[in-house]
């Protein structure tokens, strides 16, 4: 399942990145000026760093990929049920996450900051986002297989997204984010299905334009 997911990502972020030197005249086939501006931070899950992201990483690489990328390892000696259920520690590291982008930004104007998470990674990517100063904006975001329950308002988060978030999800996730999910709760505390499961749904109220990004 997630070698499908590593194909739709590596398709998805062509789309968002692969095309810009198409529309830049002064711009070279050169890969690694190109991508110059481009920053990936990617999230893993609540196991902290392991294969399944470094295995995205040397995908992104053998499609061309050639700009800046960084796991951020938001889990640190709290991996596994204890990164999924510390609250306060993932709302500090979703603050800190929010610190690097807003430092990428300032120290490279042209900056477009790509977000890729995994899991319970895909809960410390939104709260950082809704944690941004109103005129800082990501590119885009990719949330794979997410741990966040489906209605969960992500109307904050798309405010700070330039251009789409892509969501991904599997109905036959029946043991991580089903039973698991059911048993221990989401990252962001109810019990149920995670949206890596079914989807996410627009709670009442939440921005319809917003959503329009998702």
């Amino acid at each position: 399942m997630f070698r499908l997911y590593l194909i739709i990502l590596t398709i998805g972020f062509a789309a968002v990145s692969g095309g810009c030197a198409e529309n830049d005249p002064g711009a070279t086939d050169d890969v690694h000026i190109r991508f110059a501006h481009d920053y990936i931070l990617h999230l893993p899950g609540i196991a902290g760093e392991h294969w399944v992201d470094h295995a995205m990483i040397a995908g992104l690489r053998d499609a061309g990929y050639d700009g800046h990328l960084e796991i951020v390892d938001w889990t640190g000696e709290k991996a596994g049920l204890g990164a999924l259920i510390n609250r306060k520690r993932n709302e500090q590291q979703a603050e800190q996450l929010a610190g690097r982008i807003v430092a990428l930004l300032h120290d490279d104007p042209r900056a477009r900051v790509i977000l890729t998470s995994h899991s319970g990674g895909t809960g410390i990517v939104v709260w950082a986002l809704e944690k941004l100063p109103a005129n800082v904006k990501v590119q885009s975001i990719f949330l794979l297989s997410s741990a966040l329950s489906p209605t969960y308002d992500l109307t904050n988060a798309l405010a700070h997204v330039r251009g789409h978030a892509y969501s991904f999800w599997s109905e036959n996730d029946a043991i991580v984010l089903s039973a698991g999910t059911r048993l221990f709760g989401t990252i962001d505390g109810p019990k149920c299905d995670a949206a890596g499961k079914c989807g996410f749904t627009r709670p009442e109220g939440a921005d319809e334009r917003q959503y329009a990004r998702l």
